[in-house]
This record gives structure tokens, sequence and C-alpha cells, in this order.
């Protein structure tokens, strides 16, 4: 199996994606809504040229953007890690919030620091998780620097825990060490929780400022090729002093201030219960083999138990016995309910940049998902330097009206002089209007009541009060039987919906609630 070892990556370039992750301190909303039919995909902001530029959602670019989280008032801050810096998304425009390079290297690529101070003059070193407490401080997991920051609400940015000297040690904060830790949670007694992803560690920084280490340290050690061995994490589900884990890399607060953690060298994701002090797998699967850094990745939907993943990462939990997964190595968002994991966007094993309807769309090592309060879904798609949106597609429409059935064709109400209606539970539009909609020349011969719809590479024939068509292909002719027939009313025919539409190539869906039908491209740009 390829290393994927965090320091080693740290040493050979700051080209190479990281193990990161985020946090969302925010436990439930009540908005959400698990992505159906309805949802596609699409950029939000930032493009996939890898910079430090701020401006509008469009304009502005990202390096490596990994954790998302989000204020009081409605504001979004990212961890621009390759960018080394904390980034603000308000009002449709990117800023920086705080952090600076402190200069940019032979590939023009930014080089991060140390120091603390007012937050557009500090220096973080890769910053990765986030969280956010309850008077809108920011905690930061600053792995390569090996230390926790805070950015305080008046943007001053202090050393919470860390010597900036990797190793660990317990103890007062500003003695204790880390080994590129890689993700923060707040709980609700104040209590600051890190991912300590190389110690293979949980730890708690307590509010009177002590460092302690609430799981095992793995003592195993890695012949990974002939004459190279390495300490590794491990895997052990139980009593919290004996439970151990393997690169944990994102940590994420419940209810009843218990913590799931993507325990992502072992392809799991984890649940520690601090009442009982005990850890089990909440969903993930496969074994540690002997001389693996890494249980062997997978990717496979079904019972949490036989589930795979592939370096999942951030999580964003719903409710208590809801999580959303982004499966980074998988290319995938995944959801963990009732017992079962389910792919809801992207194409698994597949990545990509493409947006469009869920089973179209792809992502390129999504590192965080983050719930919005009208129940999107925001992505830091990583590798391709941007933030991407799953919404439904009325976030994209024309306002509607639900008095009548309407037809949206990609993301536009199309304005027809004859309504749409249905027959035998199917839906028939006016065929000139949604001909001329999807770019088809439409003909009709009177004579033998005939409607011809052509597209690029086939023509379609209709014959009018019948069921019967035709599509030629390259001279060949196919006959097929529709649902409905053909219809003439007041003068106007009117054909099947989703016959034609399937037939191009398109994605159609009925709104019951809206009373639209919605015609889209599978992708879209």
């Amino acid at each position: 199996m390829m290393r994927k070892k965090m320091h080693l990556k740290l040493a050979l370039t700051s080209l190479t994606m990281l193990l990161a992750i985020p946090v969302s301190t925010a436990f439930a909303t009540s908005s959400y809504i698990t992505p159906n039919e309805h949802f596609e995909v699409r950029n939000y902001a930032g493009n996939q040229v890898p910079a430090l530029v701020d401006g509008s959602l469009a304009e502005s670019s990202f390096h490596s953007p990994t954790s998302i989280e989000q204020l009081s008032n409605g504001h979004y801050i990212i961890s621009d890690t390759l960018n080394h810096t904390i980034r603000l998304v308000e009002q449709q425009k990117v800023d920086s919030f705080a952090g600076l390079p402190i200069g940019y290297d032979n590939y023009s690529f930014a080089i991060g620091a140390y120091s603390d101070g007012v937050a557009l003059e500090a220096a973080f070193n890769m910053p990765l998780g986030l969280a956010v407490d309850s008077q809108d401080n920011i905690y930061v997991a600053d792995s390569g620097n090996h230390v926790i920051r805070k950015i305080t609400k008046d943007g001053e940015v202090t050393t919470v825990a860390g010597t900036t000297v990797l190793g660990h040690r317990d103890g007062k904060a500003n003695s204790a060490q880390f080994n590129l830790p890689s993700d923060v949670a707040i709980d609700s007694q104040g209590n600051l929780y890190v991912a300590d992803t190389l110690n293979h560690a949980i730890r708690k920084i307590n509010p009177s400022g002590e460092v302690i280490t609430l799981n095992a340290l793995s003592t195993r050690v890695v012949e990974y090729t002939p004459g190279y061995a390495d300490f590794s994490g491990d895997f052990a589900d139980g009593a919290l002093a004996i439970a151990k884990f393997n690169e944990p890399t994102h940590i994420e607060v419940d209810s009843k201030d218990n913590l799931y953690v993507t325990d992502s060298g072992n392809q799991r994701i984890r649940y520690i219960d601090l009442q009982s002090n005990t850890v089990t797998t909440v969903a993930g699967s496969g074994l540690l083999a002997a001389n693996e850094l890494y249980v062997e990745p997978g990717y496979k939907d079904g019972k949490a138990d036989e589930a795979r993943f592939n370096s999942p990462e951030g999580i964003a939990l719903v409710n208590d016995t809801t999580l959303l997964v982004a499966d980074r190595n998988n290319h995938v968002i995944r959801v963990i309910e009732d017992g079962v994991v389910k792919t809801i966007a992207g194409i698994g094993e597949q990545y990509g940049g493409t947006n469009g309807v869920l089973s179209a769309a792809t992502f390129n090592q999504p590192y965080d998902v983050f719930v919005t309060g009208d129940g999107a879904l925001l992505v830091a798609d990583s590798g391709y330097n941007r933030l991407k949106i799953v919404a439904s597609y009325l976030h994209f429409a024309e306002a509607t009206d639900i008095n009548h059935l309407q037809i949206v064709v990609n993301g536009k109400v199309l304005q027809a002089n004859d309504q749409p209606f249905i027959v035998s539970g199917r839906t028939v539009l006016p065929l000139r209007s949604i001909g001329e909609a999807l770019g088809l020349e439409v003909s009709y011969d009177p004579q033998t009541k005939q409607i011809k719809l052509a597209a690029q590479n086939a023509e379609y024939i209709f014959n009018v009060d019948s069921n019967q068509a035709a599509i030629v292909e390259n001279g060949e002719v196919t006959h097929v039987e529709l649902d409905v027939s053909v219809q003439l009313k007041n003068g106007v025919s009117f054909i099947p919906v989703r016959f034609i539409s399937e037939q191009l190539g398109y994605d159609v869906i009925w709104d019951k609630d809206m009373q639209n039908v919605v015609i889209r491209n599978l992708t879209i740009n």
C-alpha cells in the first residue's frame, strides 16, 4: 500500500495534498433534507486555479480549502490550507480574514510561518480544522506549526497550546506538544478537543489550560518496505484508556458532549462515549494487516459495519444518528443513517470537477461538508480549489407560480402560450415550445398528421392521437410505444415530456410541491 504518512508529505513538497480536515461546532440543522433527485451540484466560490485572490465568489481563488465553519452572523470561514490563511465568505464575496504568506516558493506557491498578533499580520502554517465558540472566537488546528491557535472576535491571534516543536507531551498548554493536529472541536463545558493526527491520539484541553491524552498511544512499528520502518497507528475499540486510533483527522461533538472521530487510517468513523469512557466503531470495516500503515481502502455502500471508505475526512453531524461524511479519496459525500451508509453526491472512485445532477457530478478530494441553514450542503472540494454547493434546483430557478403546472428547463421557467397538462399520470408538453427550448427543429405534416423533431444525430417521428412513434438514427428506424398518445388540443400538439427528454439525455423530475416539471442537462457549467 502506498504511504500517505503526513510528515513525509510535508517534507516532500507543499504541492502534495494533505491529510486534513474540518469541524463544525453547530450540532444540529433542523432544515437538513437528505439530498434527493431535486438536488444538483454547482460551484459556490473559487476556481480551479490554486491562488490567493479575494473578490466575488466567481473571481476568488483558493489553494486546497479544507474546513468550513460558520459565524453567528451567518458568514462562513474557510481554512485555505496551502495559502496558509483563513478566509471569510460574506455577502457574495471572499476576503482574507487571518494569516498571510511570508513569501512564495519556486512554484509560486505560498510559504507558511508562525507568528501571533493582529489577524492579517499573523502567520499560519497549513491551518486545517476550525471550531467556533459561542462568542465567535475561532480555534484553528495549525497543523504545520503543531499548535492550536485562537482568533478572537476582535481579530487577535494567539497560541492556545503547543510549542511549535512536534512531539507528544501532556501538561500545561504552553509546554504541551502535538504532531500535526488536524482538527479541533468544543463541547458545552468549554473543553477543546484535538485530533492529534500523527500522535494517533485524541487530546483534551480543559478550561484551566491542561492538555490530556484520552486514549492509548500506538506502539506499533511497521516495516513498510524492506529496511525501512516507522511508527504507525493502530486499531482497538473498547475502554477509552486502551482504545487506539490511526491518524484521526476530524472530531465532532454531539448533543451529549460525546465525540465522533474520523479515524482516517483505519477507514472508519469512531464514537467516543465520555460518560462510559468507551470507543466503538460507527461505520467502516477492513483489517489492519501486518506491515501496512493503513487499512486497505475501499468503496462500498450498505450496512455500516460492512461499508468501506477511503480516507474519510470531514463530518457534519445532523443529529445524534445521522452523519454526513466527506469521503476524500473516494471523491464522494456519504450519509450514515439508521445503520446504513449511502452515497448522496459524486461518483465513487471517480474524481473530477463536473457539476450537475447528483448521479453525474464529480468531486476531487472533498475534505469537508457543512449543512447550511436552508438545507443545502457546502463542500470544500480541495483538489479543485473550490467550494461547491449541493442544493435543490429551486435555488437556481426563477420564481415559480404554483397555481398551475410549469416547466423549468435548465433553471428557467419555460414561457409557453399553451399550458402543459397531465394525461393518465403523464405530463404532456406543447411540442413546439419544448422542442425549441431543447434546441430541436420542429415540423408538422398536416396530410400525414406526423410531427418530426430533428436532433443532431436522430429524428423523432410522432403520430397525432397515437402512442406510436419512431426513432431514425443512421438510416435505421426503431419503432417505440409511448405511455400516452400524442395529444391534439386547440390545434396544439402535446407530447410526453419524459420520453423525448430522456431520449436526448436530459434529466427529468416531477416536483409535486411546486407543480414543476424540471428538465435539466445531466451536467452543467
